[in-house]
């Protein structure tokens, strides 16, 4: 392969290896003055072989970790595309002598599973982990190399695409066809010996022709081609050791006595024949790729590569490295078939034992042969290990019950909770970046748990630095403000009536406080448990200024978070509540059930810390099954494993009859409950149903009640000692006084003798709930007379004979009475006779109440459309003020004013939406009077169909949503589901001769990434396209290719101008976005949009087409531009801020020798360098080193920027330059929809540089070379518009003229927010500010726009 000497700034020094794919070469950056290794592909004309470069490409781009090799640039050079990573000097594990050490057996296991799972955590499959394809560098950490067959979750694969067989029948054999693979394990190292482990593709033999085609017969030999593969230009020639790996493309083949004549080649696997490799199956459809001595059984038999695939190969690799051997040692393909099939693999103890227990343990886990039994990730798998570390977990107290029973885990517990390390990480991560967080999920899944005893006792090691946290807990209770109150009171030192006072009248100008900068430096992490409460118990007006307390809490800050959990049956109200319910959806991480081996390292992990054991793993099987087939078990297995803990025999070895001892998991809580009411008195039994049947709401979560209210004579008293003392009761402190509530909901699940009460009782707790408010409303209207029972309520009450009344509900009922009798009594005096018309008239009694009945109903009915009409011309004229508002925005209007218009605007808004609600709530009472009605559930569903389109309107997604899941229940035939998924009409304009399109779909993952899903060829315009985000691609000959991302709408006729720009037109580094509309403004409640974006509202507008530099100008632009002005001027632009000290300063000047030299200050670090040498930022263990050239240039005025736009259009460097304008800029960064950061709703600190992407630290903060972070590339491909450093544009809305965007190193997630804007003066110098250009397009173009 011919490649120039020198390209790209690059210097290629020698070749590392080549195979069947490509060539590796070890070559020198000449900019950055480092070794670095180019991997080229060897047939560019082969899509195949390119497509696979680009994943491994695509693969290593998304990782950034200490323990992957980096990939610093993809290009092309003389027709070739090439991959620029770094070079690692050190050895490859398979060099290694083994078996190694146990100190370096435990630091290869816990860098290598960092590594993989930070590949995980961005969704990649490696594939290929082996000792070859791992490096112990010379700097001391392993890494994995080689992502060149890695695939990606969650997008296509086109090499590996699974067989519909997914298992190959029993007698059929592997038939391997060996051949070279590309040297990608040179990638990054040293030159590899003849015995280097090499890549496998595998497919399952057929065995008779009706099940694949072209099949040999059924007594046909199988056997395998192997060709010896070299792994280093000096061992190319030369024939590999016998006992050597190879790469291998094993697939179905015939073979026959004839077809094996020629002897062996040296180097073959014995016993195995030869012939010469044929490269079409490299791309076999089926093939599934891998080492065979590392590959999972699973992919053996043809199955699709995991996370759990990927585990095993880990496990492979350490059984290796530790016990000398792998742990299957078949001499061939056929052979190591058969054992990697039988499953059969001697336990690492047995053959290392002076391997960590632990270690061999979590080895032999990776080793199942069941996938389910392995660790589902490298997330998991490096959290096992991470725990074998010296320090890692405390010995817990040598006596003790390790279980928790009921009760949830607390901070003092953490050493003892387990199964939920990937989700502690996962939640630490989103709170330390989006800084509110809501748990929710199933009751019995382990919320409160994993919050009190996972979360936050981690809180100050992943919140940042040295600066100490403070953690408050609140449960809302009945009185949530009370609730909160007591615990803000200590932290802002008010009493707690003040604070009270000021959360109801003042909740901003509580935050506000609670997040100023405290003497101590803390921070404040405010954890709410059981949010639903709010909904569910707590007094209705304290819920709704508690709502908007929260709301105000959660505001993103550098010194407060706020954590909370919700039952997932009840986000639909919670997300109802004003203010807070908009932000709950954002701020969701939804908690699925346990794995079966999660739960296994639940039961048993525990009991090993704490000194015991389970007899045998079928016990424990069947802990878990037993767990896994009841709903919300969890609570139900704690409680099992704390009673048998309690009846262990001294061995401290729990076995089966200690299980039947119990109960069971499902029989253990209910015989426990049982002997605790037997042990009661006649009275105190009856009392204790009375009590626990009020613990219980009608919802069928914990409703609490105060001392004085659960108990009120003798019986009941000894009773609620008797629960307590049970563990069934348990007691809290209240603001005013202690308050009891149930230990866990699963009792009113699990326990059959408090579900037949509460299924006896629903009737009685319905009256009980609907006294609590008829009291709650006569207390709120001054006792008036109007608001007492009727006779006929108070009837219905008598039939609840023992019901267990608060005093005010009986003080209540005791008025009502009285005013009853009174009634009764003058009432008597008026009646002298019953008229005799009545009683004949009984028998039309019934006629009469279908009559009645059915002008009821129309009365509703009326009712309804008179509420409706009078909403639908408030909505007219709402959406008439929404447009005079928004043009005041777009139009320079003075901003207070534009704001008054558009509160005014919210104020009409408000008003029509809650005359939508009064319509629906007619409609719904109505439904009650009768519900055999068809027009009026039809009526119900068009009003909410309505509703949801308007709230789509207004981007309320959070809205969308609930009025979408209430449709669902009332849309009969799906009619209106139809029209919400009404398809747009698109058709793209002006595609020029020989055209091609791809169209992909942006899907949201879970990670909050849009991805682009590629839809099907669309063989013609206009094409319908359901609803959503999508980007079109174009390719055509002459022009240049263009993305253009657009939103299909709802039942709309699109049709999109197609503008290509002739290669000659697009300037090299920049990216061009086409005319179009997209969505302006932060959806963010309005205060908070105000307040702390600084935005306008959200809105669509159009934007003509526009060049924008794909990454920010660095000060080699910047230098090349000084070098061309003349001294004054050049004096007038150099970078300066704050020379006096360089607190977060900067200077740019001359050396003695007439070259530039930077001094740069971006925390309390100096850097001062000269050109050809780095930045090295000391705290970093990934991207520490740059070169100050490439970093972007920062610590220019906006007139500098001004300044440089204008040299760079005189001198033709890029023609139509200029400073972008705030709508050219969150364009490029948000493509046609309405996502928060460029690359979807949530930012991670791997997908830029902010404050959280290297730990917060002064040592490690500082600008990144432009490009670092491609994860977070926006639609149009462009760079670091989230983070960096800030970027200045033109600002129609500043009174300045000027606004920054996109945040930077030194600022959190939220500033790097695509809405967020910071209004400064344009003097204003910062070490964080810099810029990027645009430029007009091409005359032609700008001709036809008009």
């Amino acid at each position: 392969m011919n490649i120039p000497d020198e390209f790209d700034g690059y210097h290629v020094e020698r070749l590392l290896g080549r195979g069947a794919m490509g060539e590796v070469h070890l070559a020198h950056d000449t900019l950055l003055d480092r070794p670095v290794a180019i991997k080229l592909v060897m047939t560019p004309a082969d899509p195949v072989a390119r497509q696979r470069f680009l994943i491994e490409a695509r693969a290593v781009a998304r990782l950034q970790h200490p323990n992957v090799v980096s990939v610093y640039r993809v290009g092309e050079v003389a027709g070739m595309p090439y991959l620029v990573s770094e070079f690692v000097p050190g050895v490859p594990l398979s060099e290694l002598p083994i078996p190694v050490n146990a100190e370096l057996a435990l630091k290869i296991a816990v860098d290598l599973s960092n590594g993989m799972a930070a590949a995980h955590r961005r969704g990649v499959v490696h594939r290929d982990i082996k000792p070859a394809n791992a490096m112990l560098s010379d700097e001391g950490p392993v890494k994995l190399l080689d992502f060149g067959i890695a695939k990606l979750l969650g997008g296509s694969d086109p090499v590996h695409e699974p067989p519909v067989e997914r298992e190959p029948p029993a007698d059929a054999d592997l038939i391997a066809t060996v051949m070279p693979s590309p040297p990608s394990e040179q990638l990054a190292g040293p030159e590899l010996p003849p015995d280097a482990d090499r890549t496998a593709t595998v497919v399952p033999v057929p065995v008779s022709e009706s099940q694949w085609h072209a099949a040999p017969r059924p007594d046909a030999d199988r056997t395998a081609t192997v060709v010896p593969i070299p792994a280093s230009e000096s061992q190319w020639n030369a024939a590999p050791r016998p006992d050597a790996d190879r790469t291998a493309t094993v697939v179905p083949t015939p073979a026959s006595e004839s077809q094996w004549k020629a002897a062996p080649r040296p180097g073959a696997m014995q016993g195995e024949g030869m012939e010469p490799a044929d490269a079409a199956v490299l791309t076999r459809t089926g093939a599934v790729l891998g080492t065979p001595r590392y590959m999972a059984p699973e992919i053996w038999a043809g199955g699709a590569a995991t996370f759990r695939s990927d585990v095993y190969s880990f496990g492979a690799l350490l059984y290796t490295v530790c016990a000398g051997r792998p742990p299957h040692d078949g001499k061939g393909v056929s052979e190591l078939r058969q054992q990697v099939k039988a499953g059969v693999i001697v336990p690492l103890a047995s053959v290392a034992p002076g391997v960590d227990p632990g270690l061999a343990a979590v080895v032999d886990r990776c080793l199942a042969h069941d996938p389910a039994r392995r660790f589902a990730s490298g997330g998991e798998l490096r959290a096992a290990v991470a725990r074998l570390l010296p320090g890692a977990r405390k010995e817990p107290a040598a006596s003790g019950n390790p279980y928790r029973g009921l009760q949830a885990f607390e901070a003092e517990h953490r050493d003892l909770f387990f199964g939920r390390d990937s989700e502690t990480s996962l939640i630490l991560g989103q709170l330390r970046d989006s800084g509110f967080v809501v748990v929710a999920g199933d009751s019995g899944l382990g919320k409160s748990s994993l919050c009190r005893a996972g979360v936050l006792p981690r809180i100050e090691s992943h919140l940042g630095g040295s600066q100490p946290w403070t953690v408050l807990t609140l449960v809302p209770g009945r009185h949530p403000i009370a609730a909160l109150a007591a615990v803000l009171a200590p932290v802002l030192a008010e009493d707690e009536a003040a604070t009270a006072a000021a959360l109801i009248e003042d909740p901003a100008g509580v935050a506000r406080r609670l997040r100023a900068p405290r003497s101590d430096r803390s921070g404040v992490v405010l954890f709410v448990d059981q949010l639903e409460e709010l909904v569910t118990l707590s007094d209705a007006s304290e819920a709704i200024a508690a709502s908007h307390a929260l709301t105000w809490l959660s505001v993103p800050a550098p010194r407060a978070r706020l954590l909370a959990t919700v039952r997932s049956d009840f986000l639909g109200r919670v997300a109802s509540l004003p203010g807070l319910g908009d932000l709950v959806p954002r701020a969701l991480f939804f908690l699925r059930p346990l794995t079966a081996e999660r739960l296994r390292d639940v039961i048993v992990e525990p009991a090993q810390l704490s000194g015991g054991a389970f007899e045998s793993t079928e016990l424990v099987d069947e802990l878990v099954r037993a767990t896994a087939d009841t709903g919300g078990g969890l609570p139900l297995l704690q409680f099992a494993l704390a009673k048998l803990w309690d009846a262990r025999p001294p061995s401290g070895v729990i076995s089966r009859a200690t299980l039947d001892g119990v109960g069971g998991v499902a029989g253990a809580l209910a015989g426990h409950a049982d002997t605790v009411l037997a042990s009661m008195s006649d009275g105190a039994r009856e009392a204790a149903r009375r009590i626990l049947v009020r613990l219980v709401s009608v919802e069928g979560t914990r409703a609490e009640r105060v001392a004085v209210e659960a108990s009120t004579s003798k019986d009941e008293a000894d009773a609620l000692e008797a629960l307590v003392r049970g563990r069934l009761v348990v007691v809290r402190d209240g603001p005013e006084r202690p308050t009891y509530e149930i230990a866990h909901e699963a009792l009113a699940t699990a326990w059959p003798t408090l579900t037949s009460w509460l299924s006896v009782d629903a009737g009685a707790e319905r009256m009980l709930r609907r006294l609590s408010l008829a009291a709650e409303e006569w207390e709120r209207l001054g006792q008036t007379t109007d608001a007492l029972w009727s006779r006929r309520q108070l009837a219905e009450l008598e039939v609840f004979d023992g019901l267990l009344m608060q005093s005010a509900e009986r003080r209540f009922v005791a008025a009502s009475r009285r005013s009853h009798r009174r009634r009764t009594a003058l009432r008597a005096l008026a009646i002298g006779a019953i008229p005799l018309a009545l009683i004949l008239g009984g028998v039309g009694l019934q006629l009469v109440a279908q009559h009645r009945l059915r002008a009821r109903v129309d009365a509703g009915m009326e009712q309804a459309r008179a509420l409706l009409t009078e909403a639908r011309a408030s909505e007219a004229d709402a959406a008439r003020s929404a447009k005079h508002a928004l043009a005041m925005f777009d139009g320079r209007a003075p901003r207070d004013r534009a704001e008054e218009a558009w509160a005014k605007h919210r104020e009409g808004a408000s008003e029509v939406r809650l005359g939508f609600a009064r319509a629906a709530q007619a409609l719904e009472a109505t439904m009650m009077l009768d519900d055999t009605r068809t027009d009026v559930r039809a009526a119900f569903a068009d009003i909410l169909l309505e509703q949801a389109l308007m709230a789509d309107r207004d981007h309320d997604s959070p809205r969308v949503e609930e009025l979408l899941s209430r449709l669902a229940v009332h849309d009969e035939g799906r009619v209106r589901r139809q029209i919400w998924e009404q398809p747009a009409e698109v058709a793209l304009e002006g595609l020029p001769e020989g055209a091609t399109v791809a169209l992909s779909r942006y899907t949201l993952d879970a990670r909050g990434r849009y991805e682009a899903t590629p839809l099907a060829p669309i063989r013609a315009w206009p094409t319908q396209l359901a609803p959503g985000s999508y980007l079109a691609e174009v390719e055509a000959p002459g022009h240049v290719g263009l993305r253009h991302p657009f939103v299909a709408r709802r039942g709309q006729q699109q049709r999109i101008a197609v503008d290509l720009l002739r290669p000659s037109e697009l300037v090299p580094g920049f990216a061009y976005v086409a005319a179009g509309s997209f969505l302006w403004g932060s959806s963010a409640p309005d205060e908070q949009r105000r307040d702390f974006f600084h935005h306008v509202p959200i809105h669509e507008v159009e934007l003509p087409g526009y060049l924008v530099a794909v990454n920010e100008t660095t000060f080699a632009d910047w230098v090349a531009f000084l070098d061309a002005l003349a001294p004054e001027e050049r004096a007038k632009r150099l970078p300066l801020v704050g020379k006096g000290g360089f607190q977060g300063g900067l200077e740019l000047s001359r050396d003695e020798d007439g070259g530039w030299r930077l001094r740069f200050k971006p925390a309390e670090q100096l850097y001062d360098v000269a050109v050809g040498q780095p930045v090295v930022y000391p705290g970093r263990k990934e991207h520490a080193s740059h070169d100050w050239l490439r970093l972007p240039v920062v610590g220019i005025r906006a007139e500098d920027a001004e300044a440089y736009a204008r040299w760079a259009q005189a001198s033709g460097r890029v023609p139509g330059a200029r400073l972008c304008t705030e709508q050219e800029w969150e364009r490029a960064a948000r493509g046609a929809d309405g996502r928060e950061y460029p690359h979807g709703e949530r930012l991670w600190p791997e997908q830029a540089n902010f404050d959280a992407t290297y730990g917060k630290l002064a040592s490690t903060m500082g600008p990144d070379e432009v490009g670092s972070h491609p994860s977070s590339a926006s639609p149009y491909g462009v760079h670091d518009l989230a983070g960096n450093v800030w970027e200045w544009t033109r600002s129609p809305l500043s009174p300045t003229g000027y606004a920054a965007r996109g945040g930077s190193y030194a600022f959190g997630a939220a500033s790097a927010r695509t809405t967020d804007r910071e209004e400064t003066e344009s003097s204003f110098r910062d070490a964080s500010v810099g810029f990027r250009l645009c430029a007009d397009l091409p005359a032609r173009l700008q001709a036809r726009r008009r």
